[in-house]
């Protein structure tokens, strides 16, 4: 029973946090850019354009995540108690990468602003990857103790 609700317990959340970090840092730095002249509601209001141009552009990046977040999930589940703590898998670096391609697609037209963009809040997320990992072994060494 336990076994079988490793990966999902893993994987959602992972999910949940590669898909809703970007934007929330990038809430952040929003407002700490343009939100001191600006009233709650215009911030709001101007964000929502941000969003908005942010799913045309990169939405499919944020897909392309969240499959590898489950997919890093599985290999997870796949792996020895033992090589968790080793620290494999790898999923952080390769969902960066794969997220970096993925934001090559409109990047052609703007001259790869959508690439640096990723690249760069990618690398702020990463850690919730070896946070998922790191979470899996210390539930795993309780259940076997």
């Amino acid at each position: 029973m336990i076994d079988a609700e490793e990966r999902r317990s893993v994987a959602l959340p992972l999910a949940g946090a590669v898909v809703l970090a970007p934007l929330t840092l990038h809430f952040a730095i929003y407002c700490c850019l343009g939100g001191w002249f600006s009233t709650w509601s215009e911030l709001i209001e101007d964000f929502d354009g941000w969003v908005r141009l942010s799913l045309v552009l990169v939405g499919h990046v944020h897909a392309v995540v969240a499959y590898l977040a489950f997919r890093h999930a599985r290999e997870i589940h796949a792996a020895s108690t033992p090589d968790l703590a080793a620290g494999a898998p790898r999923g952080a670096v390769r969902a960066l990468g794969y997220a970096a391609l993925a934001s090559l697609l409109p990047g052609g037209v703007l001259y790869l602003i959508p690439p640096l963009i990723v690249l760069a809040t990618g690398a702020v997320i990463l850690p919730v990857f070896a946070l998922a990992r790191r979470r899996a072994l210390a539930e795993r060494q309780l259940i076997e103790a």
